[in-house]
């Protein structure tokens, strides 16, 4: 039977930049640029 053996997560703590590239320490409302591990990602937040 073939299936999902497991689900890695990603290491190490996600860090925030803004849509120009700068580096945010407490992320504010808005839209940020993610990069935890070897991913990146466009997240939206609210308060």
């Amino acid at each position: 039977m073939d299936g999902v053996e497991g689900i890695a997560e990603d290491e190490g703590e996600a860090e925030y930049f803004t849509l120009q590239g700068v580096r945010v320490d407490e992320p504010e409302e808005g839209i940020y640029i993610v990069r935890k591990g070897s991913k990146r990602s466009k997240e939206l937040i609210r308060k």
